[in-house]
């Protein structure tokens, strides 16, 4: 990700028992720069073909916005 315009932050996390569910969290600077790059995923990318041949299934992916209280 970090070969993207716009990353803020990028968190991966692992599962805390033996299931295989992973879940990883990127900050982007804009919408237009996230949605780019989950089309560039969608599309089959080069650059992400080690990450989605390690990948059995995607259970989710979405762009979210902060909480505002």
């Amino acid at each position: 990700l970090k070969t993207f315009p716009g990353l803020i932050e990028y968190r991966a996390y692992c599962p805390m028992s033996d299931d295989r569910i992973f879940a990883d969290l990127a900050m982007w600077d804009s919408l237009e720069n996230a949605q780019k790059v989950a089309k560039a995923f969608n599309d089959g990318d080069p650059r992400f073909s080690e990450y989605m041949y390690a990948i059995e299934s995607l259970t989710f992916m979405s762009h979210l916005a902060p909480e505002m209280s």
